[in-house]
């Protein structure tokens, strides 16, 4: 079988995205498009793929990323909890987990939390605490910034990253309630750097994943900054995952919600969008929707294609997950599954038989289905479609201009 020469592929890719740009330069207003082809061109370069996720608030987003890792890295929490965009980076030649925030961008966090603090001072803690009323989980952040805080740049280890990725997304609440004015952004995202405890991630071949955890439609709120990274870290995706929480579906799609999917199809295609309806592990009647139900209802509320829906349940492929991992014990996994009966059960159950329980846990979950046809398939053929996908967006950027009217469609004649 013939080899392709995938360094020779890669400069053509960068040659033609060059050649693009220069093309562009010549027309008055096209700037948004070359730089567009310009964040490509870098991606080319470094071989990295980029997989934005979002999701309204208490979809279940985090758990479906940390499902996906294998590990419970992303924080969440009761209120919305994305409001900075994080990137985590599959790499399976590190042992533990690592943060890095740039120079750049651990300056800006700096100067954000330092301007709250001189608010906080000018107005009073009292203001403070009742501008956050709706955020009571900000309320120690508050009193913690009253004696100030420092941002660090680099840390190892997932308690002390959760810890400091809830800081960093609770200062970027707090920035936008007490200084409403304050727009500020970021050109560098926080970088998680992570061992993967799934198999799925094994058959990574020359480039990189990198998974965007990116706010949604009610998390971004009216940031106007915020919601610019949104569309850049949409634009820079060869796949965006769009969750839906199943136990909303029986009343109409927000307004909201169904701008932010309609804006992702106009930005990636319908090829690229996957819905995910997690905590199917909810429906507990025959009165409640069947799948065909679900996938149908996708299809009239958003256009996207059955191909691309999936049901999964985030939190029974997270548990059965850890437990097959051995991240946590026979004990803290019997209590998940049998709940007030664990005190009878682990008397007579063997860990074989909690083994296999878990085993049929993952399989009801959906995540080996949507794992085989969405993640496996893209991380084997992972360096090809990197460079597609900068292909893709190259034609749709022209398309669009000469075309303005004409639906895109994201084919590509470039064959590797």
């Amino acid at each position: 079988m013939l080899a392709l020469d995938i360094p020779s592929l890669q400069q053509e890719t960068i040659d033609l995205l060059e050649n693009t740009k220069t093309l562009l330069s010549q027309i008055s207003n096209t700037d948004n498009y070359r730089h567009q082809i310009t964040q490509q061109q870098e991606l080319v370069e470094k071989l990295e793929l980029r997989m934005s996720v979002i999701a309204p608030m208490k979809a279940g987003k985090s758990t479906i990323i940390n499902a996906m890792i294998g590990q419970e890295l992303v924080p969440s929490h009761n209120f919305a909890m994305t409001t900075l965009p994080t990137e985590l980076v599959i790499n399976n030649q590190l042992t533990t987990s690592e943060l890095h925030i740039s120079e750049l961008t651990t300056q800006i966090l700096t100067d954000v939390t330092q301007q709250i603090q001189q608010e906080i001072k000018q107005q009073g803690i009292d203001w403070a605490y009742e501008q956050t009323k709706t955020y009571s989980h900000l309320k120690n952040l508050v009193t913690e910034l009253e004696q100030g805080i420092s941002i660090d740049s680099h840390l190892i280890g997932r308690s002390t990253i959760q810890s400091q990725l809830e800081k960093l997304n609770h200062i970027s609440r707090l920035s936008s309630k007490l200084l409403p004015e304050n727009q500020w952004t970021i050109s560098h995202l926080p970088r998680i750097e992570t061992p993967c405890h799934s198999l799925v991630f094994s058959s990574l071949s020359q480039s990189r994943l990198i998974i965007v955890d990116t706010p949604g439609p009610n998390e971004a709120g009216d940031n106007h900054k915020l919601s610019e990274i949104v569309t850049s870290q949409i634009q820079k995706s060869a796949m965006v995952l769009f969750v839906l929480d199943y136990t909303n579906l029986h009343t109409k799609a927000e307004e909201d919600i169904n701008k932010e999917v309609q804006k992702i199809i106009e930005l990636r295609g319908k090829e690229n969008l996957f819905v995910l309806v997690n905590k199917i592990d909810e429906r507990k009647s025959e009165k409640s929707l069947t799948t065909e139900q679900v996938k149908d209802f996708v299809v009239s509320e958003f256009g996207v294609e059955k191909p691309h829906i999936f049901e999964i349940s985030a939190l029974k492929a997270f548990e059965a997950n850890s437990f097959l991992q051995r991240s946590i014990s026979f004990n803290e996994f019997g209590q998940k599954i049998y709940k007030n009966t664990w005190h009878r059960m682990q008397k007579v159950i063997t860990e074989a038989e909690l083994q296999q329980d878990a085993e049929q846990m993952w399989q009801e979950s959906g995540f080996t289905v949507f794992l085989h046809h969405v993640i496996y398939k893209l991380t084997t053929s992972s360096t090809h479609e990197c460079m597609r996908t900068a292909i893709k967006t190259a034609q749709n950027c022209i398309t669009k201009l000469l075309l303005p009217d004409t639906p895109h469609t994201f084919k590509c004649s470039q064959s590797f």
